[in-house]
């Protein structure tokens, strides 16, 4: 597959254009990683929780990606955590946080939908 047959919609992997097409590839691949979305989702979740009278505490991805290193007993790479949970962003479970850092914390929607889980 040359990378001009690439999907360029919203299903298009979020790799740069120049990259070879293995990173295509990958961060397709990504996509698939319910496990490692799972992890962010619920790491995003507890991380921002500072009881139920507080607001929410922004989470960034270094704490994601210790929070997932630490429950998985198992090396991450943190790229990885960032561009799946870019694409977690994108598709409306996090709401990111003003300032020059990415910071998230979890949708309302989200919330409502792990509340009903429990």
């Amino acid at each position: 597959m040359l990378q001009a047959e690439l999907p360029l919609g919203g299903d298009a992997p979020n790799a740069r254009s120049s990259d070879p097409i293995s990173s295509h590839i990958a961060n397709a691949a990504l996509r698939n990683n319910k496990t490692l979305a799972d992890w962010i989702v619920l790491g995003v979740i507890r991380l921002s929780d500072r009881g139920s009278e507080a607001p929410r505490q922004p989470v960034d991805d270094n704490q994601l990606w210790e929070f997932i290193e630490l429950h998985t007993n198992k090396r991450q790479q943190r790229n990885n955590i960032a561009r799946s949970r870019g694409l977690l962003e994108r598709d409306g479970f996090f709401v990111r946080v003003p300032g020059d850092r990415v910071w998230v914390i979890p949708s309302p929607e989200l919330l409502a939908q792990f509340k009903e889980s429990q």
